[in-house]
């Protein structure tokens, strides 16, 4: 029994480590991505549709043409939201109001979002076994997809209004010094793009993506409400 309880517990930390680089790397590359990769993918848009779509909802929509206010505003009111809608191409219409203008997943985006890191599975059970394999799936296949489905709503949300929403279980988790350095991580992403890609925090450290928050990035966040320690 102990045996197979160490075994879920390195899946678990094996999974974890796997879904916070898969998240670092690909939202680095595919939903922000370089010109020559938009490039490629127009080329070839049978192959790449899902790239093309997955980089026009999060960077076009949700970093360029929402929360222009500020990180906790998406829309300042009904008019610019409709502005926003008038610009959008009728092939990414459906998408992008269905994942509420890049702040969640649907449940075939949240697929497409964890299908990279589904390799690693076969990989892990024919070097770890069943229960290795088994404990990863909950970090890769739950904690992940739900981080982005669920959780990142509520990070462009002032800080004590979020809390005060949710249920005392995601309150909790919303209140740990995880989640508080996670919404602060993210604030400077939206700032500064080219970093903090993660909600599963980890893999920017080790891919060189992360990026401390200075007394000037404090302030602002103090002002829109988030939390700065």
């Amino acid at each position: 029994m102990l045996i197979v309880l160490s075994q879920l517990l390195c899946g678990l930390a094996w999974g974890y480590v796997v879904a916070s680089l898969c998240e670092s790397f690909f939202h680095r590359h595919i939903l922000h991505a370089n010109a020559r990769f938009r490039q490629l993918w127009k080329r070839h848009p049978l192959i790449f549709g899902v790239c093309q779509s997955a980089y026009y909802t999060h960077h076009v929509i949700h970093h360029v043409r929402s929360f222009r206010q500020s990180f906790v505003t998406q829309f300042l009111d009904e008019q610019e939201r409709q502005c926003v809608d008038a610009g959008i191409p009728e092939a990414y219409r459906r998408q992008v109001r269905a994942e509420k203008y890049g702040t969640t997943l649907t449940k075939i985006g949240a697929l497409w979002y964890v299908a990279p890191s589904l390799p690693v599975f076969l990989v892990t059970f024919l070097v770890c076994g069943r229960w290795v394999t088994f404990g990863m799936a909950v970090p890769i296949l739950l904690l992940y997809p739900w981080m982005s489905m669920v959780v990142h709503p509520f990070i462009h949300r002032r800080y004590k209004d979020a809390v005060a929403e949710l249920s005392y279980p995601l309150s909790w988790f919303m209140s740990t010094r995880y989640m508080r350095f996670v919404i602060r991580h993210h604030y400077l992403h939206h700032q500064y793009i080219k970093c903090n890609y993660n909600l599963l925090i980890g893999a920017d450290l080790l891919l060189g993506a992360h990026r401390s928050a200075s007394a000037e990035d404090l302030e602002k966040m103090d002002l829109l409400g988030l939390p700065i320690d």
